[in-house]
């Protein structure tokens, strides 16, 4: 049995998704909309610090954090599967770094753009 803080913690990051993908879901789902030139450059100004943002696969930024090359890369990564990294637990807190929904959709079309498995 999941003791009370667990359980609260769980009903609150339940509602958090379902909360976002009814607001947010149809807005990132838009076809023809993602602009992944400028997923880069927002890569480039907000997410270097930890990251390796660029389509090499080596270089890694920190060494416990993985280059958007190997994310983009890993078995059965989706669009929407990194929306979610993004967005909730269990990916850290980002430094003061909000995205608006088309940024969002933006970084990850750029993101997966570097994909190159199947």
């Amino acid at each position: 049995m999941l003791g009370n803080s667990k359980c609260a913690y769980a009903v609150k990051t339940l509602s958090a998704l379902v909360f976002f993908m009814v607001l947010a879901g149809p807005a990132l789902a838009q076809p023809g909309r993602v602009d992944p030139s400028r997923g880069k450059e927002l890569a480039e100004r907000l997410c270097v610090t930890c990251h390796n943002v660029d389509a090499s696969p080596g270089n890694i930024a920190r060494t416990d954090v993985a280059s958007f090359f190997s994310i983009a890369n890993r078995s059965g990564q989706s669009a929407d599967r990194l929306i979610g990294a993004i967005v909730f637990p269990p990916h850290p807190a980002m430094p003061a770094v909000s995205f608006t929904n088309a940024e969002l959709r933006d970084l990850v079309g750029y993101i997966m753009s570097l994909r190159t498995a199947n």
